[in-house]
């Protein structure tokens, strides 16, 4: 099966100027009956037909149409893009006298099969960057799960550790308090040490070597009766003279 632009043709009204082909087939026909129908309308279109698309570009002021015959898989931009070459090179060769209309359907035939050749090569690029793209996609893919798989021994070493670390830190608490208690206990029994010594340098200060100013001190003698008292004595001898003279 042909593929790309197949035929193409000039044409005033029905009539056909121009035309050329890169494939047997009734494509003239075909596109007489198709510029019957578009003759009086202007712009540009596409009827599909069998296994091909007829694409024209109509010029209604000037009452020209130029028409090619693609298979449907053919880019259609590019299709529009060869009518507008041919109106170009038509109207600048054609009206400027280096060809006669009938023999510019050799023109035709070399631009068909450029544009056709640069659609196959454009179709091949692409196939092209789409091999790559798939091959860059599995690749990132198998990146991805790679990366996944050691994300997960991540997790898992992470939660390890956190673990450790939370039995570390038990530990070391109650680490810490044992050696609290027993610094505790050293710092009493040290001063229980110093207490002994301060107790047996006292008592051989005092007892073993009889210090004066360790012994005990004598004890004052008991007062004596009130009775003894200056005046409470002239109170008494007042009250004996008034019993006298009584």
């Amino acid at each position: 099966m042909a593929s790309g632009i197949v035929y193409s043709c000039v044409a005033k009204g029905a009539s056909i100027l121009s035309d050329g082909s890169t494939v047997d087939g009734n494509f003239q026909t075909i596109a007489r009956k198709i510029l019957l129908k578009v003759g009086s309308i202007d712009g540009k279109a596409s009827y599909v037909y069998d296994n091909f698309v007829f694409h024209y570009c109509n010029i209604k002021n000037q009452m020209m149409t130029y028409l090619c015959v693609a298979d449907q898989n053919f880019d259609r931009k590019t299709v529009f893009m060869f009518l507008n070459d041919v109106q170009r090179r038509y109207e600048f060769e054609i009206k400027g006298g280096a060809y006669q209309s009938s023999n510019f359907g050799f023109q035709l035939v070399k631009l068909m099969k450029d544009y056709s050749s640069q659609q196959i090569d454009r179709i091949a690029r692409a196939q092209n960057d789409v091999t790559e793209l798939k091959s860059v996609v599995e690749q990132n893919i198998e990146k991805i799960l790679d990366r996944g798989e050691k994300i997960d021994l991540l997790v898992s070493k992470s939660d390890e550790l956190n673990q450790a670390s939370i039995a570390f830190k038990t530990k070391s608490g109650k680490l810490r308090r044992q050696m609290w208690w027993k610094n505790i206990k050293l710092w009493l029994l040290l001063i229980a040490v110093v207490l002994v010594i301060i107790f047996f340098i006292v008592m051989i200060s005092c007892h073993w070597f009889r210090d004066e100013k360790c012994r005990s001190k004598k004890q004052p003698d008991p007062p004596t009766s009130n009775n003894s008292h200056p005046i409470i004595q002239s109170l008494i001898r007042f009250m004996d003279i008034a019993t006298f003279f009584s």
